[in-house]
Order: structure tokens, then sequence, then C-alpha cells
């Protein structure tokens, strides 16, 4: 494999840091996390990535993008992670690229322009009570009919649904097969009647939802691909989340702020300092190389199913520790928030400490990632 990106990727590069100290709203860092428009200034600044033509830089010209390597597109949302700004890396690395591959040619035309220019979120309507890592185990059902199927059941930890316009929903279509053989997708409205959205509150203060579908119907055409294949159709689109939806410029960025405290604190001299950065500043090098490892296979045009795994599984946990440790380190100091005076770099580590466990558990949680690549990368016995 290559360490080393082409010139003129690095060259792309530089030209998104110059639009992006050009054009972003110096607000939206402080507005959270989510990398899609939940905030009217994202949506300002989502507008402008798509004018640009960067929303579908890497999706091929004739669905209107820009027919770049998808090397373009992650570097990208590796910049726009690093500032604190929107990607929709959901709807444009995910989505739509699995309406691409497996979307009937209706789907494609009544979603992916309206992606494309920013005018879309979309919440992922995966997880239920009773089916979060084992998501073979889902049980929202979907009955066909006539021109239309019916949806009854709940979905868990739907994250944008109080201000997505739609919902990526996986169904049972067919309880007479093996469970995996009976799933479909569907892209629902949320505002359809019959979807009441109930939010949840966590302790990192992400906002997340309860989604109660109760004779919900839904167009026939809203079907995503074929009757029963959703499984398939889930598990490449993951392997696109677990690149896309876990970006590396937010790791990099925290240890860089971490860096610019201790020197500009004077705390460098400090032993327990210099080895904490030290020990970050190895194991974040080794999650860039698990990034590069996932740009080869996809300048290649591959999907980089292991490759994708092993780095969400290398940059969640290490952001995890990193939090903890920093807190660790900096004893009741640590345990200080955003708008508390004295917090250290605006209290990230502290906020990181609270939420990166979700990390670790979103897209798959990591203890099923470790099974998954034990078994089909490693050939272990499962």
């Amino acid at each position: 494999m290559r360490f080393a990106l082409d010139p003129d990727v690095e060259a792309f590069r530089e030209e998104v840091r110059a639009f992006i100290a050009a054009e972003a709203d110096p607000v939206i860092p402080s507005q959270g996390p989510l990398p899609q428009m939940d905030t009217p200034e994202k949506r300002v600044f989502v507008r402008k990535l798509a004018e640009r033509g960067w929303l579908g830089l890497a999706w091929p010209e004739e669905y209107g993008g820009g027919g770049k390597s998808e090397i373009y597109q992650l570097v990208l949302q590796e910049e726009l992670e690093y500032a604190g700004l929107p990607s929709m890396s959901i709807e444009v690395g995910m989505i739509g690229q699995t309406i691409m591959r497996h979307g009937s040619e209706a789907t494609k035309r009544a979603f992916l322009p309206r992606i494309i220019a920013g005018e879309l979120n979309i919440a992922l309507g995966y997880s239920e009570p009773e089916a979060g890592s084992d998501l073979a185990a889902l049980e929202l059902r979907a009955t066909r009919e006539g021109d239309e199927f019916v949806l009854n059941g709940l979905k868990m930890w739907t994250s944008a649904a109080h201000f997505a316009e739609l919902v990526w929903l996986a169904c049972r279509t067919n309880t007479e097969v093996p469970r995996h053989r009976g799933i479909s997708l569907f892209l629902v409205d949320l505002d359809s009647p019959g979807i009441e959205v109930t939010p949840i509150e966590t302790m990192s203060n992400h906002a997340t939802n309860s989604v109660f579908f109760t004779d919900v119907r839904v167009p026939a055409d809203r079907l995503v691909g074929e009757l029963d294949a959703g499984w398939g159709y889930i598990m490449e689109a993951l392997d696109y989340e677990r690149l896309g939806g876990f970006p590396f410029g937010g790791l990099q960025r925290d240890l860089d702020e971490l860096v610019a405290w201790a020197r500009d604190g004077g705390h460098e001299s400090d032993p327990r300092v210099r080895r904490l950065l030290a020990r970050l500043a190895i194991r974040v090098e080794g999650a860039r190389t698990h990034l590069l490892r996932s740009y080869d296979r996809v300048g290649r045009h591959e999907v980089p199913t292991f490759e994708a795994t092993m780095l969400k599984v290398a940059m969640t946990e290490l952001r995890l520790d990193m939090a903890d440790e920093v807190v660790d380190l900096l004893a009741p100091r640590g345990l200080l928030r955003a708008d508390d005076p004295g917090a250290v770099v605006q209290g990230r580590f502290e906020h990181n400490w609270r939420a990166e466990i979700i990390t670790t558990i979103a897209g798959g949680a990591n203890e099923i990632q470790r099974n998954i690549l034990a078994r089909r990368h490693l050939g272990l016995p499962g």
C-alpha cells in the first residue's frame, strides 16, 4: 500500500482549509458534533458546500457528482471534522452510495439530486429495544397492502429524527425465512401520519430519540432495492459509515489542541504530561495508518470492509481512552465543562469523557466488530 496521498489530493486539502477559513461560521463548532444540518448555521454552510460541488465530489457525473476518487470525499470529511463543521457524511457517503448501487431509477431520481443539493437530512432507523448489536433481531413490521406498506413498531436511538425529513428504515418484511433474509429498507417521510418522535436524554447531552410507528402507510416505491434484500444493503452501508462516519479529523484536532495547551501553559516539562502526549501521539499515528490503508483500498475502487472496521475500533477507543487519561491527569479541573471558567481546551475532554462511549457502540459495537474481524478476516472459529 501507499502511505502518501497524491499531490493533487493534498492540494485539494489545502483548498478545503482555505474555504473553511473564509466561509465557516465560527459559531458552528459549538453546536454539537452531528454531521448533519441540525441548526440554521449548519444549513447555510452545507449549501455552500453544495454550491461548490463538494457534497457529491466523488459521485459519478451521471448523478450530478464530480466524478473524482472517493479519497477526495474522505479528505473533505476529515478537514470538516477537524474544524467541527458538518459534512453530511451519512446522506452523501452512506445512503447516497447505497441508493446509487441498489436503488431503482425512480428512487435515484427522487432522492439523489436533493441529497447532493444539501436539501435532506436523513435519520438512520436501525436499532430497536431488542435489536442493537444483534440488528437482525429487529421486529418493526412492514406489511404489503396493495401499492403501500403498513409499518408498525418502534425504533430506538434514532439521533436525527427530531429534525430530519426522512428516515432510512430497516423493517421486517418476511417472517417465513431466516431472519437475515427477511429485512427490507425503506425511505420514509418523518412527517407521515402515525409517526411519533419522543426525545431521549443522554449524559453527553447528545440528542437522540425513540420513534413509534403506528399504521404508517408508505408507498411501495419507497422500498430501496429488492424486497427482503435489505440486510446486504445495510452491511454494505455500514462499511461506508465506519469509514466516513468516524473521520480522523476530530481525533487529530484533540491531540493538536492538547499539545498546544501543554506548550502554552508551560506543562510540557512535566514528565507525566510528556509521557501522556507521547502515548497518545503514537496511538494517533497508528490510527492514521489504518486510515491510509482504508484510503488505499478506496483508491483501488474496493469496499474497505476489514480496514474500515479496524479503523472504527482503533479511533473510537482511542478517543475514549484519550478523554479518560486527560481527565485523570487534570484531576478536579478536568471535570470543568465548556462554560466553566478555567476549563481546559473548552472542556472538550470532559465532554468526550461523557460522550465517546457512544461511538464505540454506534455503527456496530466494537465487541461485535472484533468478532467479525476474528471470523471473517483472521479465519478463527466462530
